[in-house]
């Protein structure tokens, strides 16, 4: 619901989703405000997972999904991941709607979904529908790095 309103409030813009803080941003920050050990702890720390799942626009869901092979769309993907692992999603543009089912992710067990290293993906609505661009319905999920312009959408 809250995801909902959100999208329907910045609809003429993009929405940039992120669930940790880059190096880039501690950069931004005087350092002089954290310990030098805070600092090399959160721009060194990267998870670990399981298995990675990959997402481009020139895949094919029939693939292997992975990242010389990968998926075409992001739901083929999320019919797969399992708590441990990741759905990378390399740049270009998604018109798929995201419905993030429970799947048994837990604090230690996070099922994450988020753009590859270096990529842009853009979510894009315009199709006028009502069908909320993400959609969360389960506990343990991790967004990083997505963008989703709800430009047209209701």
């Amino acid at each position: 619901m809250r995801i909902r309103r959100l999208l329907k409030a910045v609809s003429p813009l993009a929405l940039v989703l992120s669930g940790v803080v880059t190096s880039g941003a501690l950069a931004a920050v005087d350092e002089g405000a954290f310990p030098s050990e805070l600092s090399m702890a959160a721009t060194a720390a990267t998870p670990e997972f399981s298995r990675v799942l990959w997402v481009s626009p020139s895949g094919q869901d029939t693939a292997e999904g992975s990242e010389s092979k990968p998926f075409r769309t992001v739901a083929k993907a999320l019919s797969l991941v399992k708590p441990g692992e990741a759905i990378y999603i390399k740049s270009g543009a998604y018109s798929e709607r995201l419905k993030l089912e429970e799947k048994g992710g837990a604090s230690s067990r996070y099922l994450t979904l988020k753009a590859a290293p270096g990529a842009t993906p853009l979510f894009k609505g315009g199709t006028g529908s009502r069908t909320p661009m993400l959609d969360v319905r389960g506990a343990y999920w991790r967004i990083e790095g997505l963008t989703f312009d709800a430009a047209g959408d209701k």
